[in-house]
Formats: structure tokens, sequence, C-alpha cells
């Protein structure tokens, strides 16, 4: 984190972030300088001085970067993807499956909808959303991907969840974005569980 100063500038650790701090007794530059011309040009000199810490400061879009990678790692594909199937948008009738909410069906990579069902955590909103137990989605979860990949060992099995949950935490970091109307609280959560759980292993 940076804190802009006309004495300089902090560095605290490896994070870009603004300080907000009180202002007591204080005028713009412009109207300090009309009423203290003897000081203009150490008013100007500091004025400058902050304009090149601020433009020497390099935001590297770290979490935005990984992010492309992990997407550019996705080869493309032209079938068709449904992007919100999961158990608890999925409706069940008289022995059939319906599908329902194809609003954003269109075409693309089949992890895009296989990552739907794979991130379980603890959470009581995303057990409610699926209409299950955690117990209950993570035995759901172990027998979808079993079947749809045909897997015949635990080791592969292992293998194919940790991709499907990491792609999973991808659909997470981009969920706020495109649900920008979603509470605070849901977007901070996919925030949270995206920094906590996918970038440590991105790589």
């Amino acid at each position: 984190m940076r804190e802009i100063s006309v004495d300089g500038c902090e560095d605290i650790g490896d994070i870009y972030g603004v300080v907000f701090e009180m202002i007591a007794n204080a005028d713009t530059v412009g109207r300090t300088i009309t009423a203290h011309l003897d000081q203009f040009d150490e008013i100007t000199e500091k004025f400058v001085a902050t304009y090149k810490i601020i433009h020497s400061t390099d935001i590297k879009e770290y979490e935005t970067a990984l992010l492309h990678k992990m997407i550019d790692t996705i080869p493309d594909r032209s079938t068709m993807v449904h992007c919100d199937f999961h158990a608890g948008n999925v409706m069940y009738q008289e022995g059939q499956i319906v599908v329902i909410d194809m609003a954003d069906i269109g075409y693309g990579h089949p992890i895009f909808d296989l990552a739907g069902n794979a991130r379980y955590s603890g959470s009581a909103t995303r057990q409610k959303v699926h209409g299950m137990t955690q117990e209950n989605m993570l035995r759901f979860q172990d027998k979808l991907l079993t079947l749809y990949f045909n897997i015949k060992d635990d080791d592969t099995l292992a293998k194919v969840k940790e991709m499907c949950d990491a792609f999973g935490l991808l659909r997470g970091a981009l969920f706020p974005m495109k649900h920008r109307q979603i509470a605070p609280e849901l977007k901070a959560f996919h925030v949270e569980e995206t920094r906590k759980n996918l970038f440590p292993r991105i790589d």
C-alpha cells in the first residue's frame, strides 16, 4: 500500500490501495498559492513531486492477470453450454430432467457447466441455492464427475475434481462482475473464496 504525500511515499508490503485521512486546516493548492505568492516555487515543487509519485507507481493488475492466464488455458470449443447448469437450477418432473433458465446459453468449453457443480464450501447460502446439504453436494459432485468422465479410480477422480474445483472458483471470481446487483456480503464472499482458495494454487 502506498500513501502519497508531498514529503514522499510509504510502501507497505506488495499491495496497492488508498489511505484516507482527515484533513484539517487545509485549502486547495490554487488558493494557497494565491494567498502566499512568496511560497509559489515551494508549493509548485511539492505539487510536481506528488504528480511524479503517482505516475511512477506501477499498478500491476496481479489478480486480474492470474484470472486471464487461467482463462487462456481453456481450449476453444463450439459445443453448447448452459452456463448455469447445477442441481439447484435444473428441474425434475415425473422422472424426467427439465432444463430451465436458458438466458445464458451459448457455446464454449463444457468446463463452464461442470464448474457450476464443482466448488462446494460450507456456505449455507450455497447449500440453500443447490437444495442439498454439504454432504449430499459432495456426494453428488463425485457421482456426477465419475459418470460424466467414466472415471474408474480414485486418483483420476481427485485430479478431475481439482481441475473442476479451480474453474468453479474462477466462476465465483467472475460472478460479482456478471451479477452486479447481488448483495455486498455475497460479493465479498466470492472475492474472499477466490483469494483464499484459488490464487495460492493457480499455477
